[in-house]
């Protein structure tokens, strides 16, 4: 089975200004009904802008099955990316922009996903269930980018990781030929395989953390194989605020995912970066059609003094559903994990957003009562919904295998075997 991988110059954008294509092997270059070859080890380069050979598409085949190395330019950041893998290529035109697609065995995209996503070092047990996440979210994906033409697409923000290298292949193959077009399903179909790196003790429902895809409504429609687990001993109460702080504080957590240094993790933020950054944050996010419905300004609409940080409703691992900040100017509500760990970006620390919304709040004050300090307490990393991976690596050691694994992460489900 092939796939449509879109390919990105950064974490967001798919439009490049120039692309660059490099192989050792020899390649063939069709366009406009003709046919070229690319010697081994010559440089091909196509610039968005200026006089090209080809009027819209253009296909790179790989009939050698070689090592391609891919060169990008973002057409808005600039940054550069560079991918190494295993297909063919298709570069199109789009008003003196280029997007380029790569065009793959389904088992050889699962193989370089995979090395992308997990350690060299982790459990077999965990690797096999990650290459059946893997292949099943590249036939399901969270996104549908069919109107882009691919399937999914190479950040991992949107889809999955696909930061490639030479030894992806040799690394992974292993795995992936003992699991070799198993997928999950759910009433006969390809499930939604959401994953993320660490939950912080529990994992958490899908619609806790996800608008629903079509109208935008949050929360989002319940899936019956996406919903959160415990991965141990948790304590009473939980995951009310006084027993995630014990959590927190506890120093040796009975869960599966503790021995990971993502489990917790702490910030500090003086309250004046608070102030100086977070009100251009909420600007720039209510300008954004992804996050602008998920922030709620008060009527006046403008961000006074910051005062405190209040989580008004949580998910089942605790993690942040719905946030107030209140402010002297009046109360600004966040919901949505992403949208509230987007607003705490702060270049003074070089934060893009928090790791995760499993956050419980500690403000200093000063002695006329001001805020001087936010001290933000946070369990593992990642959204937390599906298989978690230092969950599953805590599973694997004790000596679970990967259909045990997927069966605690993703219950009533079904592992499939595709052609």
């Amino acid at each position: 089975m092939k796939i449509r991988l879109g390919i990105k110059s950064d974490l967001i954008n798919r439009f490049h200004s120039s692309v660059q294509i490099l192989s050792t092997n020899e390649l063939t270059i069709e366009y406009d009904r003709k046919e070229e070859k690319l010697l081994p080890n010559n440089r091909f380069i196509i610039a968005g802008k200026g006089p090209s050979i080809f009027e819209k598409t253009l296909t790179i085949k790989n009939p050698h099955n070689s090592i391609i190395n891919l060169n990008l330019t973002s057409s808005s950041s600039k940054t550069n990316a560079n991918y190494s893998f295993v297909g063919d290529i298709e570069i199109s035109r789009v008003n003196n922009q280029l997007t380029a697609i790569a065009i793959m065995d389904l088992e050889t995209y699962t193989q370089f996903v995979l090395s992308s996503e997990l350690p060299e070092g982790y459990n077999i047990e965990a690797k096999k269930a990650q290459a059946i996440i893997v292949r099943t979210y590249a036939l399901n994906p969270r996104v549908d980018h069919r109107q882009d033409g691919f399937l999914v697409c190479s950040s991992y923000l949107c889809c999955q990781a696909f930061q490639t290298h030479k030894n992806s292949i040799n690394r992974t193959k292993q795995i992936t030929e003992v699991t070799k077009g198993q997928i999950l399903t759910y009433e006969n179909k390809p499930i939604l395989a959401m994953f993320s790196a660490n939950a912080g003790g529990h994992t958490e429902n899908f619609e806790n953390c996800f608008s629903d895809f079509k109208t935008g409504a949050f929360p989002a429609k319940p899936l019956p194989y996406l919903k959160g687990v415990a991965e141990g001993d948790l304590p009473n109460g939980f995951p009310d605020e006084t027993a995630l702080k014990e959590l927190y504080y506890c120093k040796n957590p009975k869960t599966k995912d503790a021995w990971s240094n993502s489990f917790r993790w702490q910030l500090k933020i003086k309250a004046d970066s608070l102030e100086a950054h977070m009100h251009h944050v909420i600007k720039t996010l209510k300008s954004n059609e992804q996050f602008s419905a998920f922030i709620q300004g008060p009527e006046l609409n403008t961000f006074g003094h910051i005062q405190k940080f209040e989580i008004t409703k949580r998910g089942v691992s605790g993690t942040a559903m719905y946030m107030n900040i209140h402010t002297s100017h009046g109360i600004w509500k966040v919901m949505k994990e992403l949208t509230i760990r987007q607003v705490f970006a702060n270049s003074d620390i070089k934060l893009k957003r928090l790791r995760s919304a499993r956050i419980i709040f500690e403000h200093k004050y000063d002695s006329l009562g001001l805020l001087k300090e936010l001290n933000i307490l946070g369990l593992g990393t990642g959204h937390g919904v599906g298989l978690q991976q230092d969950g599953a690596q805590g599973f694997a050691k004790s000596g679970f295998n990967y259909k045990q694994i997927l069966s605690h992460y993703y219950p009533k489900t079904v592992i499939t075997t595709i052609k």
